[in-house]
């Protein structure tokens, strides 16, 4: 190695052996050379020998643009570095720091408090510009916006508008490490505008504050994908942005080991991918949806924490869900989703879809506890499969569910007896859900009742048994229990029949110990002419105790 004349024997074997065991890592191709081989000049060089300065004043972009034509790696050491120009990469190129910006995000406005080992402070357009190179990379940085500011809980974030750190477009196997982002408009871009698809990018070990938007991924263009086999993984924390992941018409897309916090839109929003797998990530406090998944198949999000989504807002809660699935097709969820401002899931117009989730309390008095649309939503869908714990008190009703997807929807929900469902009622067991069933055809007199069933239920002391939905399959009917009816509220099936989400006291045990009630369940008539019962009526209870 003879990239400085002023290495001694020494001084070329640590470099030499550094090179060879950290190179591969990295992504950049390089293979040690056999006994008597010729070492190429100028393989790494240092910044510093160029001109460049570090101190966060001079403009270092000519240092750079020279260090990067004379070399294949360009180490840069600590130091702030001002760049006012995109500093183009090419194939195998790799810039290499001292390491990313340790920082404070909660000390409120003004610049970020940092402990930056190598900065690089972009006042450009873009930072690096690494469209349509091959193996190219970048490792133990920082990247800021000039203007940025640190914003503080509920802002918007302190971007500089139009400032991107990487574009990576039309690359491949872009690798960075090591990496933090403040400030940018997006810290790493791929936009498809030219017809060619970025393949193999893969960014980990980083953080990020105060960025609009930290992945953006997008492409407008059918024939081409944004991104193809992309790896997003090991984010300690990024947050006070506006989005994390913007993902449009990519294909394969791996987030995983990641923390994303406080962001004013979403953390996480992909449309038009298949195979998304997004892994062991915690997202915690969004202003709108924390993930929206738009016209996505072969989804898999395992080992996901969802914590008050809706929460982060300068302004009034408005009620979110934590997830909206969209036009969906084979999807598997499993994890937690604890304190949303609004509904937990959102599911429209899918297919094949399997739900395993603990669903804690909204938070504080804001979310679902007053809503009748239902803590899980269900619309137009097929082949939906959930498993669903519903915690103390939180929730009136569990899972809504369409007319036309009612039918659709099976698998076991389970509440301490405060939660219902619409519809869905097979998906409690008893007492909470319960199916009176006629078995033959009968008259019914005008304004008169006829006893179809009387439940048997166990309710603990000091408790109310309470209706959630009625649901009855003749619409010329209503249900009575008691003397009291539940009237119809809309259709229940496009064939016939009525819903009600009317609550109804069934029984209450006013005793010191649970006691067996009798509840009879009538079927009334309030017309002036006699109805006819067809076999197989079915009334379908969901019951709670409060």
């Amino acid at each position: 190695m003879n990239g400085s004349n002023t290495q001694d024997a020494g001084d070329v074997e640590i470099t030499r052996r550094h090179l060879f065991k950290t190179v591969p890592v990295i992504g950049v191709a390089a293979t040690v050379p056999t006994a008597g081989a010729v070492t190429p000049a100028k393989r790494t060089v240092n910044v510093r020998d160029f001109g460049a300065k570090g101190d966060g004043i001079t403009d270092d972009t000519a240092a750079f643009k020279t260090a990067l034509a004379a070399a294949q790696i360009v180490d840069v050491p600590l130091g702030t570095y001002c760049i006012e120009a995109a500093l183009k990469l090419s194939d195998g190129h790799l810039v290499r720091g001292a390491g990313r910006s340790g920082w404070d995000p909660y000390t409120g406005t003004g610049p970020p408090r940092s402990a930056s080992r190598t900065e690089i402070v972009i006042d450009a357009r873009v930072g690096f510009d690494a469209r349509d190179t091959n193996n190219a990379a970048v490792s133990g940085l920082a990247i800021r916006a000039r203007k940025t500011t640190q914003s503080r809980w509920g802002a918007p974030p302190g971007v500089q508008v139009g400032s991107i750190g990487i574009d990576i477009a039309g690359s491949l196997q872009f690798d960075a490490r090591d990496m933090s982002f403040h400030g940018l408009d997006v810290a790493v871009s791929s936009v498809a505008d030219h017809g060619t698809t970025t393949q193999m990018p893969h960014i980990g070990n980083w953080v990020a504050h105060d960025c609009a938007t930290v992945f953006r991924f997008v492409s407008t263009n059918e024939k081409f994908n944004a991104v193809r086999d992309a790896r997003i993984e090991g984010c300690l924390a990024a947050l006070h942005c506006n989005r994390i992941v913007e993902a449009r018409n990519c294909d394969g897309l791996r987030i995983e080991n990641a923390r994303f916090f406080q962001c004013t839109l979403n953390s996480i929003l992909i449309e038009d991918t298949p195979f998304v797998a997004i892994i062991g990530v915690t997202l915690f406090e969004t202003g709108e949806e924390t993930v929206i998944l738009r016209a996505c198949r072969y989804v898999t999000m395992s080992g996901i924490m969802l914590a008050r989504a809706g929460f982060y807002r300068g302004g009034p809660l408005v009620q979110h869900a934590a997830m909206l699935w969209d036009n969906c097709i084979d999807m598997s969820f499993e994890g937690v989703i604890e304190q949303p401002v609004g509904r937990a899931i959102t599911i429209l117009d899918c297919t094949n879809i399997s739900v395993n989730a603990t669903i804690g309390t909204p938070y504080w008095s804001t979310g679902n506890l007053a809503s009748a649309d239902g803590a899980i939503r269900i619309e137009r869908s097929n082949s939906i499969s959930l498993t669903a714990s519903f915690s103390g008190s939180s929730y009136w009703i569990a899972v809504w569910a369409d007319a036309a997807s009612a039918p659709n929807v099976s698998g076991r929900i389970v509440t301490e007896g405060s939660a219902g469902v619409v519809r869905c009622v097979h998906l409690q067991s008893a007492p909470w859900g319960q199916v009176v069933r006629k078995s033959s055809a009968s008259r019914v007199a005008p304004t008169t009742s006829v006893l179809l069933e009387e439940l048997r239920v166990l309710v603990p002391p000091g408790k109310s048994l309470v209706s959630r939905c009625v649901e009855w399959t003749v619409s010329a009917i209503v249900p009575e229990v008691t003397g009291s009816y539940w009237q119809a509220m809309e259709k229940a099936e496009p064939g016939g029949g009525a819903i009600s989400i009317e609550r109804k006291v069934l029984y209450r045990n006013a005793n010191t110990v649970a006691h067996y009630a009798s509840i009879p369940i009538s079927i009334h008539n309030p017309s002036g002419q006699p109805v006819t019962l067809p076999a197989g009526l079915e009334v379908r209870l969901s019951l709670a105790f409060e």
